[in-house]
């Protein structure tokens, strides 16, 4: 930290700690405050001294021109500002062709960018199934593969007990040419789960045929007499596979396979699943929505990009690694989250990094029902790859979800509602779930109604504090920032109800909505 970082760190401290000195203690979760309600620990109230309105940044700049713009209001704090010149420099990179310079530079603006939504958790009650195979009807089924975890062992059931929730599904590995997991597709069996296979030619494509080695496959897959989400040919994107030359002759081989299920494994799934990055060749490779299941995604949450310290990792959000894939394809299928985890060793720099992890990870699944809810299932990556890498050259993350309780306990909270489901749905109805609704103005409320947050801002730990009617209720950093209001204790008529996000003190984003109690 340079002296300037110093003195404004030091400057943002001291009036962080006046503002919160001459403010009420913090509630404990669970005490009513007017009404309010929140359901983890509140904080105290940070001062609003007035918010400075987003300066328009101008039109007409050199891409140079924007990017010193961005840095000078980085430089001032004025974010928002920072994160709008940033996009503007990406656009004249994209248009130039420089698609890698607008990435960095769209890094750069998502990170800086801070956004706040409110949400009202609303029953479901007699909805049915996606039209998608295994769709669920509402929520988000969860999954791990626990595989090379020592702390289980391969025992799903001891995975469930330590995270406190049954998983819908497990993953694991099997290059084509080998058997369909029999063994383990029972012991899944035994516990109510479903499979998810990454089903991975190895050695390319050539193989791939309608032969007696995928017909057995299919034929092993129908006899488990489970739920199979079949990912064939992952990554395809990228280079480090040996399937991705030719997305021509990719296309033909999945549709090969795809047939092949159908033909013989009317339980299997297919899920097509590109990495998050690259992005540019992604689309080449969609074999039609006629053989496509569900549609897929791999990322991870790392510290620093293929061990090296000059890569650093922390400004990114992994609910933006989601965004390309869901606003190309969310509407035609249910998405995946095939693998994800997010790192709490990190062997480029020696870092242990529990907190680092519980906080990304918190980000994204609190993110999936409000912002992502068409993302229907999500998995974690459960392998230390320190010491149990799956492959060559990646023994550089520790992933393992259960050898650091500040990460297992994080987790374990995360996934504990109603939201994410233990169990695959193959059909029907069900009889009771729940979603978010996006808080529109003039809705009417009437009871006890359960609120929420989703705040986007460049620090993993804000503060989202609440104001009914101009005055501040309640203030928790706890996300996804649940409160439960007794709109009785409002009165009946019109009232405004206020989410503020606060970074150190300073107001980050806020979104004022006009609500109608009735009781």
């Amino acid at each position: 930290m340079n002296a300037r970082d110093a003195a404004l760190a030091g400057c943002a401290g001291a009036c962080l700690a006046l503002c919160l000195a001459i403010l009420p203690a913090a509630a404990p979760a669970g005490e009513s405050i007017a009404g309010f309600r929140a359901a983890g620990p509140t904080v105290p109230f940070p001062a609003v001294s007035g918010v400075d309105a987003p300066r328009p940044v101008p039109s007409g700049l050199t891409a140079a021109g924007y990017r010193k713009l961005a840095e000078s209001h980085e430089a001032a704090g004025r974010y928002q500002e920072a994160s709008v010149a940033y996009r503007k420099e990406a656009t004249i990179r994209r248009k130039l062709g420089d698609v890698n310079g607008a990435k960095v530079e769209e890094s750069k603006a998502d990170w800086w960018h801070s956004e706040v939504i409110l949400y009202r958790e609303a029953p479901l009650r007699g909805a049915r199934c996606g039209p998608a195979k295994f769709e669920p009807a509402s929520g988000c089924y969860i999954g791990a593969i626990v595989e090379r975890d020592p702390r289980v062992g391969g025992d799903h059931a001891t995975f469930n007990r330590l995270t406190g929730k049954d998983h819908s599904l497990f993953f694991d590995y099997r290059s084509y040419g080998v058997a369909f997991p029999v063994e383990w597709a029972r012991r899944l069996k035994a516990v109510g789960a479903a499979a998810q296979i990454a089903y991975e030619p190895t050695q390319g494509l050539e193989g791939v045929r309608d032969d007696a080695t995928l017909q057995e496959f299919a034929r092993a897959a129908a006899a488990s007499g489970i739920p199979v989400f079949l990912r064939f040919a992952g990554e395809m994107n990228g280079d480090w596979v040996r399937y991705n030359r030719d997305p021509a002759e990719y296309i033909r081989k999945w549709r090969l396979v795809h047939g092949v299920m159908r033909r013989l494994a009317p339980n299997v799934a297919m899920v097509w699943t590109p990495n998050a990055i690259p992005e540019h060749n992604i689309t080449r490779y969609y074999p039609g929505d006629d053989t496509v299941d569900w549609v897929g995604v791999n990322f991870y949450t790392v510290h620093h990009h293929n061990n090296l310290l000059s890569r650093p990792a922390e400004r990114e959000d992994p609910a933006d690694m989601l965004r390309f894939i869901y606003d190309r394809y969310a509407a035609r299928k249910p998405i995946m989250v095939c693998e994800y985890a997010a790192t709490h060793f990190c062997k480029a720099d020696g870092k242990t990094l529990p907190r680092y992890a519980a906080d990304k990870l918190r980000t994204l699944y609190t993110a999936l029902p409000r912002r992502y809810p068409r993302v229907k299932a999500i998995c974690w990556y459960d392998i230390d790859n320190t010491t149990h890498s799956v492959r060559a050259g990646r023994d550089i993350n520790n992933y393992s979800l259960t050898d650091n309780e500040e990460v297992l306990a994080a987790y374990r909270d995360t996934v504990a509602g109603p939201y994410f489901l233990s169990t695959v749905e193959t059909g029907g109805t069900r009889e009771s779930g729940v979603r978010f609704e996006a808080l529109a103005p003039g809705r009417t409320l009437s009871g006890s109604v359960r609120l929420s947050a989703w705040a986007k801002t460049h620090d993993d730990r804000p503060v989202v504090g609440y104001r009914l009617d101009g005055k501040p209720v309640l203030a928790t950093a706890a996300r996804p920032y649940e409160v439960e209001w007794d709109t009785r204790r409002a009165g009946n008529g019109e009232h405004t109800l206020e989410a503020l996000v606060f970074v150190k003190g300073r107001v980050a984003a806020r979104q004022s909505v006009s609500v109608r109690v009735v009781n």
